[in-house]
């Protein structure tokens, strides 16, 4: 997609808020307070399953084994 400078000023001036106009960051689905009980209900609705890393409960050595086939606890001499 080609466009003009002018247009391209157009859209990137649309994202400029307002004079005085303030922004609420911690606002909203991702915001702190209910973040957990927002992100679950989204996963239902969109028929969605929480991902659950296989990794959770190892610790760095077993993870470097488990991926490269290595164990950094033995000396390689």
């Amino acid at each position: 997609i080609t466009i003009s400078g002018e247009e391209f000023i157009r859209r990137f001036l649309m994202h400029v808020p307002p004079k005085r106009f303030v922004r609420i960051r911690h606002y909203g689905l991702l915001s702190s307070r209910n973040k957990k009980k927002k992100i679950t209900l989204c996963r239902n609705i969109l028929g969605c399953k929480k991902y659950i890393s296989k990794l959770k409960d190892m610790d760095a050595p077993a993870i470097i084994r488990l991926l490269y086939n290595k164990d950094i606890c033995k000396c390689s001499s």
